[in-house]
């Protein structure tokens, strides 16, 4: 028997994640089976669990293929402090772009927000995804409160509020524009509505602080 490279093996790894994303996507994750995959990608079943436990671990690993292929970790947002409201629209823009221009992202988080039904089978993923979510909020409002500290944002919003309603904002700007990708443009519209979103949160609407978001500078004649 011929023993595979390490680079064969990768190759199939790689084949078994590509092949879980459309399997997936088509059928849902309660419907999808190894044998869908195996058949999918031209292997045996034998051969995803060499490289996987089961199921939800090839899921686990398709998820974390997806954030390798785009580089957008959400655990780079625990790393690393959001400074200022300006870094948190490159942040959100950066988020959105690889959506519309990387098909695999794209539809992995078409997958996830529509498409995956969470079986008691997913109920560590679910657990898991709970944790993220609440370290992600907690950083925002250690992010937030320290901007106010600086002056980079308004000092009467209570952070924690602020946090919530950046991760509705974003959240809501997605699953939209997921579930219908004609209703706005992300290269054209998602911007300007990251903008409006944000001079909420400036210091003083209108007026421009060192380090802080710049906020839409207002029509003449306008209040």
């Amino acid at each position: 028997m011929v023993r595979k490279t390490k680079e064969e093996t990768e190759k199939t790894r790689l084949s078994l994640l590509d092949a879980a994303l459309n399997v997936f996507s088509t059928k849902g994750f309660v419907r999808s089976t190894l044998n869908d995959i195996a058949r999918e990608a031209g292997v045996s079943r034998g051969a995803i669990y060499w490289h996987f436990k089961d199921k939800v671990d090839l899921f686990e690993a398709l998820s974390e293929h997806i954030d390798d292929c785009t580089g957008a970790h959400r655990d780079d947002l625990l790393e690393k402090p959001i400074t200022s409201l300006e870094e948190f629209r490159r942040m959100v823009l950066e988020w959105l772009t690889n959506l519309d221009t990387d098909e695999k992202f794209r539809t992995f988080y078409e997958f996830i927000n529509f498409k995956i039904e969470y079986h008691e089978e997913l109920a560590p993923v679910l657990a898991k995804e709970r944790e993220m979510k609440r370290r992600v909020l907690n950083r925002f409002v250690t992010d937030f409160t320290n901007m106010q500290l600086e002056g980079k944002m308004r000092p009467d919003i209570e952070p924690r509020q602020a946090a919530l309603m950046a991760v509705f904002f974003v959240q809501g700007l997605v699953e939209v524009w997921l579930f219908d990708h004609d209703l706005f443009s992300i290269t054209e519209d998602a911007p300007g509505m990251i903008d409006q979103f944000l001079k909420s949160f400036a210091p003083e609407p209108g007026r421009v602080q060192a380090g802080s978001f710049s906020p839409v500078a207002e029509e003449p004649g306008r209040v």
